[in-house]
């Protein structure tokens, strides 16, 4: 049971082969109303345009799309960072989206941007 949840969530994050080599914001912590920037690098996979989105974490509710960035990415290698104005305190994350499915989240731990 295991291995087959781990192939599917290895499947439903990466179905084109696409491979997060890093991501990571800056700064960490900030507060509301700062500029933050996002960072990610990509390699391998498919070429096309994906779409990464900044998310707020809300408790018990939906999560916010606080920002959305085009990605013209040539299918090799990319490096590319995006900024944004956090807007409300709190966890903010990103995901990755291709062909309208999300590919990869970001994982729910430290390496999140918190917002006080």
């Amino acid at each position: 049971m295991l291995n087959s949840l781990a192939s599917y969530l290895s499947s439903k994050t990466s179905p084109n082969n696409i491979t997060i080599d890093s991501y990571s914001w800056y700064p960490e912590t900030t507060l509301v109303g700062n500029l933050a920037t996002v960072s990610i690098a990509l390699s391998g996979g498919t070429a096309g345009i994906y779409t990464l989105e900044i998310m707020q974490d809300i408790p018990l509710a939906a999560d916010d799309v606080i920002a959305s960035y085009t990605i013209d990415y040539p299918g090799e290698s990319l490096n590319q960072s995006f900024s944004f104005t956090s807007s409300s305190i709190g966890s903010y994350y990103t995901h990755l989206i291709y062909q309208c499915e999300t590919i990869w989240s970001q994982p729910n731990d430290s390496s999140r941007l918190k917002v006080n």
